[in-house]
């Protein structure tokens, strides 16, 4: 019941307006523990559901339109049951207890991820995002630098950190990613210019 009081009142200044018009809905710091009645909003286009207590990603089907989604700061120990958002652009998982990247294989147009904090140690499972232009994984456990390679046929991502990471402190691991890479423009927040790019084929 608490979705349906939130999304009428974020539409508070008409008095006619149906769930079908609410495009933008914030249920962060609510406590919520499970995601239902969310069925009527099927125009919404961001979701923040930031600093809850989140265990699964449920009752998302029918939010055909969504666009954005944050479930930021819950106890999400999995990627679940997103197949329906396949206009999803941006999606934040950050500060979580996820292991693996799945359930992201119908996200076409997907151009940010962000899972921060989370305890990832392989890369699998995310090469098939073909749009993603933004990828954040900052502590995790990533550790191989063989895992770069998962990230090869994603040709438009610019912008990349793994930050806080043990792959971080391998030898020449910069230089290798910048490497295999070869259209990053921002590694672990610092650009990547011209000459770098140079000397890391080199190296």
């Amino acid at each position: 019941m608490i979705f349906k009081q939130l999304a009428y009142s974020s539409q508070k200044n008409s008095t006619e307006t149906s769930l079908e018009s609410v495009t933008h809905l914030n249920l962060s710091h609510l406590k919520i523990k499970q995601i239902s009645n969310l069925n009527e909003l099927t125009n919404l286009k961001v979701l923040i559901l930031s600093d809850n207590e989140i265990h699964s990603i449920d009752g998302l089907n029918s939010l055909i339109n969504l666009e954005e989604l944050s479930v930021e700061e819950n106890f999400l120990t999995k990627i679940s049951n997103l197949t329906y958002l396949t206009k999803l652009k941006s999606l934040d998982l950050s500060k979580n207890k996820i292991a693996k990247i799945d359930g992201l294989l119908h996200l076409k147009h997907l151009n940010q991820l962000s899972l921060d904090d989370n305890k990832i140690k392989s890369l699998s499972g995310i090469h098939h995002l073909e749009n993603l232009m933004e990828l954040y994984l900052t502590n995790n456990r990533i550790h191989e630098m063989k895992e770069i390679n998962q990230l090869k046929e994603l040709n438009k991502l610019i912008i990349l950190d793994f930050t806080g990471n043990s792959i971080c402190r391998q030898e020449n691991y910069r230089s290798f990613v910048v490497f295999k890479l070869r259209k990053l423009k921002v590694l672990d927040s610092v650009s990547v210019e011209l000459q770098e790019q140079s000397s890391a084929k080199e190296i």
